[in-house]
């Protein structure tokens, strides 16, 4: 053995199934294999030996093979994330097991977020494969060793089934489906104006793209093909005719005539006899002897089999006819010709299907972002797969000796793999997550409740008291609301919900107010402010509804206005069933005057609402309305950063200090205890330390370097007692929900509790502890990019939205991580 990289391959040869268990299904090395880029030599080494080896061991390797498979994507961006997927598989999975031990017996101390809303069955989805233009045909290679997508932009790429690798792609061609040989040394790619073959690199004979020959032929969509076990020729049956090809040379070597155009045609296992549908009769067909050889019969009168499709079973010895009028099962060998069982009222009438070898599933393709699967064994039973985000166009089933795949393709440009063992009832069951990106989460003091928002469904109001967490509430706007921008608080009860609608205007819900629509649903209370254009810091309950924001004909002031007092809440939460009149009660408002030429950047209230806290800049008059009118927290911004304490009794500067005067952006505020945070995103250029000039002579010029730096100031002096630097961009900051209120402890001990969060680009949530200065934690969520997120109080546990509509519930654990290495 060379390598150690190598020892798998070396235990699967000796077939030492125990020793490969224990090294395969290892945390440390599957880790390491990730690390070092061998991700897909770890899967196809995975799914060797979970094939091959003996029964005593299969579970394990099985579940570890599924497990990373499922979470490629994420894993060869974050290796370090395996242990977290290991511990959030469902229960019943030994890879649960395996990552726990692992977490007990190593040293150094580190974090990883328990997905508290994990589903308790496997997930039917194995893998995605991206491509660049909308998928218009999908293939499985026998054994599903490949699997072939053609995309309306002409590109055909092979895909690795086992461990996701992209083999081969083939630009300029239009494919209307492929035909695979048994070796699967070639793909013959069947378009309109006849039959290319290309090597795929599998055999030493055929280089891979290699354009081995052209035949040419009319090809109609419902054109079928054989290819012997030989592999030396290919049957073609198009166009009504069946015409015998040589595969090396692309000739013609035999024609035959079929008399009729059929609109459903099928090869038996032979190839020697064609299963056709055409104008009211379903017959067997010798193609050789050009004559009929027998009729099969439903019990219903068929004028025409438009969009009929007929499949055979793997075995041939059962014949299944999915037609307008219905779907029929007949037997190959039966004399009669008569169908078996009863009549399933399904047909194809809304769009193609695709049928299991065995015929037991049938995936029906109807135009929508779903796939809807039929299970006919042992118990008819009905699936949806919706993981696809525009209409579904394609499908086909392909089976290895344990698993039996299903591939969907979609005008999103994704084709996704999927596991029919895993095809239960759950799957139908529509899953509790939005429809379109979550743009607000909130969780209530307690952390007993949680609500999360969208544009297209509203505010939802989740109980966090049972795993996994499950809504409780929906949460209507008015018709007058165009759409719910976000959910912002919760009060300390969590009995009011507030939120931002109509982009400037503002909901309020009373979760006791009367059912509507199967008594889940509540409506909201809309409060108008008015107020041009507010730019919005905060909204929070604290006793009354409190709005914090700045206008646009107003520069510089910043307005804490009540929404609603502290007595129309107590009236309203007295009296659910009555909607109080917001106007009819005193409403406070408070002005916070910066001077015209400030730009505020955020503010936030102190716990006890005795202070407000601000951060500004002062802008030159050049490009003070450019950047007034509009609060972009991504665009840098030049000057010095200024932070003003205020008394809220009587609107007074208490203390006011300067911080970096450089470029920064993503500005955010908060109380920690007594003390104020100020979040910002500093640009630093890092200059040639030893003034050396590189190889070319040209002056170096300096290296930009953005870091995200958390300053914690003493509110009597103004000095700075406590300062976290992170290099790297962040989407934004927040602070934890429910430090704020903690006032009664010191600062060292609120800093030990906090942890600073964000959102990068590539979509991953973190979690950082403020003391220790190191990333301690972050989520990904396959193909999704996060959106929105809050804190409980107790900073442990986390709710995640993100823009597919997802919700997840996290729980901060502790876990110990230690460096495994593997050496080439």
């Amino acid at each position: 053995m060379r390598k150690l990289s190598e020892l798998p391959q070396h235990l699967i040869q000796a077939e030492m199934w125990k020793e490969a268990e224990q090294v395969m299904c290892s945390i440390q090395w599957c880790e390491a294999k990730c690390s070092t880029g061998r991700i897909y030599q770890l899967l196809d080494e995975l799914s060797q030996a979970a094939t091959k080896c003996d029964t005593e061991h299969q579970n394990n390797l099985n579940c570890f093979y599924r497990m990373i498979r499922a979470n490629s994507q994420v894993l060869h961006r974050h290796p370090d994330l395996l242990c977290q997927a290991a511990i959030n598989e469902p229960d019943s999975s030994t890879c649960v097991a395996i990552g726990k031990a692992y977490s007990k017996n190593i040293k150094e101390q580190v974090q990883y977020w328990a997905d508290l809303s994990k589903s308790q069955q496997p997930d039917p989805e194995v893998m995605t494969f991206s491509h660049s233009a909308p998928v218009n045909v999908v293939s499985f290679s026998p054994m599903c060793k490949h699997v072939a997508v053609g995309c309306d932009n002409g590109t055909v790429r092979v895909w690795r089934v086992s461990s996701g690798a992209m083999e081969m792609q083939i630009e300029n061609t239009d494919a209307l489906s492929f035909a695979w040989p048994i070796h699967c040394f070639w793909l013959a790619i069947l378009e309109s104006d006849g039959i290319k073959i290309y090597g795929t690199g599998t055999g030493k004979s055929i280089a891979k793209n290699h354009l081995v020959c052209t035949m040419k032929a009319d090809i109609e969509p419902v054109a079928k093909v054989y290819i012997p076990k030989q592999c030396k020729q290919l049957v073609l049956a198009s166009t009504g005719r069946v015409e015998l090809f040589n595969t090396s040379s692309g000739k013609s070597l035999k024609k035959y005539s079929l008399r009729c155009r059929p609109k459903a045609m099928v090869f038996d296992k032979t190839g020697k006899h064609l299963l056709m549908a055409h104008g009211t009769t379903i017959c067997l067909y010798d193609y050789t002897k050009e004559e009929a050889i027998k009729q099969f019969s439903v019990n219903d009168r068929l004028t025409n089999f438009d969009s009929s499709i007929l499949a055979y079973s793997h075995d041939g010895r059962h014949i299944m006819g999915i037609l307008p009028v219905g779907t029929y099962m007949w037997k190959a060998n039966k004399k009669s010709g008569a169908p078996e069982g009863n009549k399933l009222m399904l047909n194809c009438r809304q769009g193609p299907c695709a049928v299991s070898p065995n015929l037991d599933y049938i995936a029906s393709i109807e135009g929508e972002n779903y796939c809807k699967v039929l299970r006919l064994k042992p118990d008819v039973e009905w699936c949806r797969l919706e993981a696809h985000k525009q209409p579904v166009t394609c499908a086909d089933f392909g089976t290895t000796s344990n698993y039996l795949f299903l591939a969907t393709g979609s005008k999103d440009h994704m084709v996704r793999i999927w596991d029919a063992g895993s095809f239960t009832g759950h799957v139908a069951a529509k899953t509790e997550h939005h429809t379109s990106k979550v743009t607000g989460c909130v969780f209530s003091s307690d952390g007993t409740k949680a609500a999360s928002s969208s544009r297209t469904d509203g505010a939802w109001l989740w109980d966090c008291t049972v795993t996994p967490p499950r809504i409780t509430l929906f949460l209507a706007s008015r018709e007058s609301c165009k759409e719910l921008h976000s959910v912002a608080c919760m009060s300390d009860d969590g009995e009011f919900v507030a939120g931002f609608c109509n982009e400037h205007d503002i909901d309020v819900w009373n979760t006791n107010s009367p059912r509507l629509i199967n008594k889940i649903t509540v409506q909201s209370a809309h409060r108008m402010m008015p107020y041009v254009n507010p730019q919005y810091f905060f909204l929070m309950f604290n006793k009354a509804l409190m709005a914090c924001f700045m206008t646009s004909n107003r520069f510089g002031v910043v307005v804490l206005a009540e929404v609603i007092s502290e007595a129309c809440l107590k009236d309203w939460q007295a009296n659910p069933e009555r909607e109080p009149s917001f106007y009819e009660y005193a409403q406070e408002t408070l002005e916070f005057d910066h001077t015209a030429n400030y730009k505020v950047m955020d503010a936030a209230l102190r716990y006890d609402g005795t202070q407000l806290v601000t951060v500004s800049k002062k802008l030159a008059e050049t490009n003070l309305l450019d950047t007034l009118i509009t609060r972009k927290r991504d665009t840098y911004m030049d000057g010095a950063v200024v932070v003003n304490i205020w008394n809220v009794h009587n609107q007074e500067i208490i203390l006011k200090c300067t911080l970096a005067d450089k470029l920064t952006r993503f500005h955010c505020v908060g109380f920690l205890t007594k003390f104020p945070m100020i979040f910002m995103q500093e640009d630093f250029k890092e200059v040639n330390v030893n003034n050396t000039r590189p190889r070319t002579g040209r002056a170096q010029r300096p290296k930009q370097t953005s870091y995200t730096v958390t300053r914690i100031l003493n509110p009597e002096s103004g000095e700075v007692v406590g300062k976290l630097t992170i290099q790297g961009e962040y989407d934004m900051l927040k602070i934890p929900v429910g430090t704020s209120i903690q006032g009664q402890i010191t600062l060292q001990e609120a800093m030990e509790r906090i942890k600073i969060s964000c959102m990068t680009r590539d979509g991953v949530f973190m979690s950082t502890n403020l003391i220790k200065n190191n990333p301690m934690a972050k989520f990904v969520l396959k193909e999704s990019v996060a959106t929105s997120y809050a804190f409980s109080s107790d900073n442990q546990t986390c709710m995640v939205g993100f823009d597919t509509g997802s919700v997840r519930f996290l729980r901060l654990e502790n876990i110990k991580k230690k460096t495994f290495l593997v050496k080439s």
